[in-house]
């Protein structure tokens, strides 16, 4: 069982966790064979953690005894688990884990997102680096110059390119030859028999005549969709960056290469493209896609940055496409079947507000966008607060102040409009907040994920005022003082 010993030693993990939560049941066998290639490999001394929130003994011990052999805060000392889990989740949804140093430090407190990303353990132990820090460390392609060296005193886009081509699988399509059902690689149909497919290799035998199909047959291939994105992406940068360079911005855009063969694509991308390429290895790629939360590697993204390496939009393709303004800073309304984050923030990380409008014109989902987004300015402004900031070695106090202005940089609140009837998000979401039968005018719905509750917009009008009267309900009814409520 565990004891505070433990933490002098080996890197800690602290999971919470309960037998009655699905999720968690889910994540623990992901999780037990995660710990097992951790433990063969003996590569770094390491130790987990299972701190309970299960609610009696017995499914403590029944759900204890389901995982691998790891450490656990026993069930009778529940205040150590309720410090712990104070401490490390600070309340928050399970199950949770958190990485911690020798000395208890936190290294990542969304220790789930690294085992999803990292499940054998490759890049363990794992480093809290700053983009900043990193880019002092990356080199480019043919150059001893660093990232940090080259974007001093600019802007910088870097494009994440995805080469993963290698990556793609034909999901539901087997090879008529070999019957191997889901292949990588090139897909090849033929256009004169039905639903008759071949992988590369058996088409590549049947171009050299020593495979039994009809010579006389000809075959289509179809493009990878990952390389056919990753392209899109590539001649939608090489477009528009001229155009942001004209107006005398100081930017410099970084290539970063990245997913299956991305070492071998490097001279290929290098020589490809009218600006620097990143030759970043695996590792430092890996701590750096960190910092910009879920950027898959078999999508191409653009994520910019100031010369400091602070984070000015993670997903800023849909910025460029939409003609925002450099340096694309987040846009504060998006529709789901565009982005999954709005003014910087992903859906549910936040409590989120989805107004449900298929019943819409695309004009009126303009304007219901734009009202959404002076109620997020309208909140926004209501944070400003008159104060002083005063530090000590140990800590920073607001003190009120009548010349200093702090303003706190997250929002209380992201919004989304979901204008897609037949979306995946449409057909969950609108039933979970409650709405039922035909939508006849668009509905509005606050979701907090914190507490997994949801509150319905009731009012007859929808405008600025009201959608700020609905917010200010939300919190109020979450327990939370509202900005206008703080002010008074």
């Amino acid at each position: 069982m565990w004891n505070q010993a433990h933490f002098a030693d080996p890197p800690t993990t602290t999971t919470t966790t309960t037998h009655r939560c699905p999720p968690c049941r889910g994540f623990t066998p992901l999780l037990t064979e995660y710990y097992k290639k951790l433990v063969a490999s003996n590569s770094q001394p390491f130790e987990l953690v299972f701190v309970s929130s299960d609610r009696d003994h017995e499914a403590f011990t029944e759900y204890f005894g389901e995982m691998a052999p790891w450490l656990a805060v026993p069930y009778s000392n529940r205040t150590v688990s309720r410090e712990l889990s104070q401490k490390y989740n600070g309340g928050g949804g399970i199950p949770h884990l958190t990485f911690l140093d020798t000395t208890g430090k936190v290294i990542f407190d969304d220790g789930r997102a690294l085992v999803m990303k990292d499940p054998e353990g490759k890049f363990f132990p794992y480093e809290s680096k700053s983009v900043s820090e990193l880019f002092q460390t990356i080199k480019f392609v043919g150059d001893d110059l660093t990232v940090a060296d080259v974007i001093r005193g600019k802007y910088a886009l870097l494009h994440f390119h995805a080469t993963a081509t290698a990556s793609w699988k034909w999901r539901g399509v087997s090879c008529d030859g070999c019957g191997i059902s889901g292949f990588g690689g090139d897909r090849y149909s033929c256009n004169e028999c039905d639903n008759y497919d071949l992988c590369s290799a058996c088409h590549l035998q049947f171009t050299q005549k020593t495979f039994e199909h009809d010579q006389a047959h000809t075959f289509k291939c179809h493009d990878n969709p990952l390389l056919v994105n990753s392209n899109k992406v590539l001649d939608f940068v090489k477009e528009r960056v001229p155009l942001i360079q004209e107006e005398g911005v100081p930017l410099e855009v970084i290539t970063i290469a990245m997913g299956v063969g991305a070492e071998e694509q490097l001279a290929t991308v290098n020589e490809a493209l009218p600006w620097r390429v990143a030759d970043a290895d695996e590792t430092t790629l890996f701590h750096l896609l960190n910092n910009f939360d879920d950027i898959d590697a078999d999508y191409s993204q653009l994520v910019v940055v100031d010369e400091n390496g602070g984070i000015i939009n993670k997903d800023a393709l849909i910025a460029m496409k939409k003609n925002v303004p450099f340096p694309y800073r987040p846009l504060k309304v998006v529709d789901l079947s565009e982005a999954q984050e709005a003014n910087g923030h992903k859906l549910f990380s936040l409590p989120s507000a989805i107004l449900f409008c298929s019943s819409a014109t695309s004009e009126e989902v303009d304007g219901l966008q734009e009202i959404l987004k002076n109620v997020n300015d309208r909140l926004e402004s209501s944070k400003k607060k008159p104060t002083n900031v005063v530090c000590t070695d140990d800590v920073c106090v607001i003190v009120p102040s009548d010349d200093k202005v702090a303003v706190s940089t997250e929002p209380d609140v992201i919004f989304f409009t979901c204008k897609d009837k037949e979306s995946h998000f449409y057909g969950r979401f609108r039933p979970y907040a409650g709405f039922e039968g035909e939508e006849s005018k668009p509905e509005l719905a606050l979701f907090d994920p914190e507490n997994q509750n949801v509150l319905k917009f009731s009012g007859d009008v929808l405008n600025v005022e009201s959608v700020v009267a609905f917010v200010e309900k939300f919190f109020a009814e979450r327990g939370i003082a509202s900005v206008d409520e703080e002010d008074e």
